[in-house]
């Protein structure tokens, strides 16, 4: 039961962030995190959120209707644990050496999709700590830096890394062709010519 009352409470913490970003335009996070974060994914947060919303109320349905001896809704919430466990591998990666900040509320959704494994029982935390140790392994191999080739077009938009003249310091540029303020800086970069993606 206790798994249930978790989902059901993350559930509704998805919906309030919904909420607020749909209605405020904004969303609760205690750190600029969630901004930069929420900037660089391909779907709207508002959508995240309620894909959120729907994962966590999906664990609670299965958790609940499994209470009465039926197995198969608590494996399904098993592997839907599983596969968002795979998913946070991926995001904590991101937040980590793409973007180089943590959002707060990731976190903190991230923290509950663990805390549920973890209550799942034994079982379910190895094949947890073997997925999400596979996956991030996979991705502390990739290389994200700058590419050889250049003359890669920046009006796609992207991330990119400014080189100046000292090799000290590193400015790292997002931006997107849709934002006006971007296009002048993407501009400028094309007359430079000191930005490697």
């Amino acid at each position: 039961m206790t798994r249930a009352i978790i989902a059901l409470l993350a559930s509704v913490l998805t919906a309030v962030q919904a909420f607020f970003i749909y209605f405020k335009g904004q969303a609760i996070c205690f750190t600029d995190g969630c901004a930069i974060v929420d900037s660089l994914t391909t779907i709207s947060p508002l959508y995240f959120n309620i894909a959120g919303f729907l994962f966590f109320q999906t664990i609670f349905w299965c958790l609940i209707w499994g209470r009465d001896g039926a197995e198969h809704w608590h494996k399904l919430a098993r592997l839907l644990l599983l596969a968002a466990l795979c998913a946070e591998a991926v995001l904590v990666f991101f937040q980590y050496a793409i973007v180089t900040v943590f959002c707060s509320y990731c976190l903190v959704i991230f923290g509950l999709i663990v805390l549920l494994n973890i209550l799942s029982g034994a079982r379910q935390i190895f094949r947890g700590i073997v997925l999400f140790s596979a996956i991030t392994l996979v991705c502390l191999s990739l290389q994200f830096g700058e590419t050889t080739g250049g003359g890669e077009s920046l009006d796609e938009g992207s991330v990119a890394r400014v080189s100046g003249e000292r090799q000290e310091g590193k400015l790292y540029l997002f931006f997107s062709s849709t934002c006006a303020h971007c296009e002048k800086i993407i501009e400028l970069l094309h007359k430079e010519k000191s930005c490697t993606i």
